[in-house]
């Protein structure tokens, strides 16, 4: 059952060079996944609306994917015009399929998701 996640999402992942997986968000894929596990809870971590400085960038990522993350968790740091800002779990669970850095993101799109079972 996860072998087809991974496989839903097309993720490549290195072990030996330990390269991170990363995503561009697909709502038609991250839509199929729920209808065909719903018994797995899926939370989307979205760009918060911090101000009116428009671009934001992830210069880093403190957290892996399948680390487990509780509440208040730094997740990853956040560039701005102005300041480079931490951004924050509001939820527990397991992170998944993390945006790659560098990736110009707007408010409100999606960084990560935190699934309520590891994969």
């Amino acid at each position: 059952m996860f072998q087809k996640l991974k496989r839903l999402f097309s993720l490549e992942q290195n072990k030996e060079s330990e390269e991170q997986a990363y995503i561009e968000y697909d709502s038609e894929k991250i839509n199929r996944y729920r209808e065909m596990h719903p018994h797995i809870d899926m939370d989307e971590i979205r760009i918060p609306d911090m101000s009116d400085e428009g671009v934001y960038q992830i210069t880093q990522w403190l957290k892996k994917d399948g680390d487990k993350i509780n509440k208040s968790d730094t997740l990853c740091k956040i560039e701005t015009k102005f300041a480079i800002m931490e951004l924050e779990s509001d939820i527990e669970g397991y992170l998944y399929y993390r945006q790659k850095p560098g990736i110009e993101l707007n408010t409100g799109d999606i960084v990560c998701l935190i699934l309520s079972k590891k994969l």
